[in-house]
């Protein structure tokens, strides 16, 4: 990493950081590496998770908190974090203020699993985002498919580029015991359909006895837990699943490095933490090809593809890492080694940079 004291002043505008999964992940991770390299910053919160009232409230502070910075002081970047439905809208009205205070050096970081769609559906959206878009400096996007679908759906080019999410690999090099006796298999994640649990479940089902001896799932998120819950116990497998609802801290790495596979089937996804989480603990992954994940990831190589909504293929490509410790181990390696080149923190970071210090001259 590059020592210099860095000249320009960044203004970053998202969730509360480093206290809830996704977003508020990668604002904190953002905000430690612009600390680390002297950049000089302020950070405005205008999302929690809540009640309505709370969260309406909390924007409502954000929104005066920003006014009256904008009175204050001038900076360089504005760096607004948003994804799809509410943050879409809320992130218009805090564009409109930036606009009327003539700030010109705004850029959008887009997040979430369904953006497109959501401009599909709805024509507001849309609208409000091909006027948005057009008048940013950039917009961040995690894959290199975001960029493509998002340049032709809008008609927009020069606009967007790529900043893949970051993980500070560091955290996940230490030691903890793993169990020999059972192969254990890791989702981590909102326990919903979206993420393709239920599909899970289903593949889960078709696996013979003698490997359903041998392996344990842990489940470790919220949402439709009591649900799912009910359909192991239906379908015979409530000695296999292991519900361990959210975990975070210590205990999340505990669950990472104590796990055999990672599997997540999604529908919808962006570019999940946890696929990254799970490299940086050297685990296979059993997950979906969708929205540019397969830019980074490649089948057979550092994971394994199934099509999403497909429970017989996932029981197939189950039956195949359980079985086989030397394609889990080989694949863990190279998913270290990709994600220490790629999305490491320190590698993000200096990207970051390297888009600031080239987009407002």
């Amino acid at each position: 990493m590059r020592k210099e004291n860095l000249k320009f002043k960044v203004l970053m505008i998202g969730p509360v950081p480093r206290k809830y999964a996704g977003i508020s992940v990668v604002a904190g991770l953002l905000l430690d590496f612009l600390e680390k390299r002297g950049v000089k910053f302020k950070y405005i919160s205008t999302y929690k998770k809540g009640t309505l009232a709370g969260r309406i409230f909390k924007f409502v502070e954000g929104f005066f908190s920003l006014f009256f910075t904008l009175l204050r002081e001038k900076f360089d970047v504005y760096h607004i974090h948003l994804s799809a439905r509410g943050s879409f809208f809320r992130k218009f009205i805090l564009f409109s203020l930036l606009k009327f205070f003539g700030v010109s050096n705004i850029f959008f970081h887009l997040h979430g699993s369904d953006f497109e769609i959501f401009l599909k559906r709805n024509k507001l959206a849309k609208k409000l985002a091909d006027f948005m878009f057009s008048r940013v400096k950039c917009v961040f996007v995690l894959t290199g498919v975001w960029k493509r679908k998002l340049e032709e759906l809008l008609g927009i080019e020069g606009k967007f580029f790529v900043l893949e999410n970051p993980i500070d690999v560091g955290r996940f090099e230490v030691n903890f015991q793993r169990d020999s006796k059972k192969v254990k298999i890791l989702y981590m994640g909102m326990v919903e359909k979206r993420k393709g649990i239920y599909v899970l479940l289903d593949s889960a089902s078709l696996l013979p006895e003698e490997i359903k001896r041998k392996i344990v799932f842990s489940i470790c998120g919220d949402g439709e837990v009591d649900k799912v819950r009910k359909i192991t116990e239906e379908k015979g497998l409530s000695d296999i699943f292991e519900f361990k609802g959210w975990v975070s801290g210590d205990d999340k790495l505990r669950e990472f490095l104590t796990s055999d596979i990672y599997v997540l089937p999604s529908y919808r996804e962006g570019f999940a933490i946890s696929i990254l989480e799970a490299m940086a603990s050297k685990l296979p992954i059993i997950t979906t090809p969708i929205y540019g994940i397969e830019d980074y990831l490649k089948d057979g190589e550092n994971c394994l593809f199934v099509k999403p909504g497909d429970e017989r293929e996932l029981f197939e490509k189950l039956k195949i890492l359980i079985k086989d410790a030397e394609k889990r181990r080989y694949m863990g390696e190279k998913n270290f080694a990709l994600v220490k080149k790629v999305f490491d923190i320190g590698i993000v970071g200096e990207k970051l940079i390297s888009y600031y210090e080239r987009l407002i001259k």
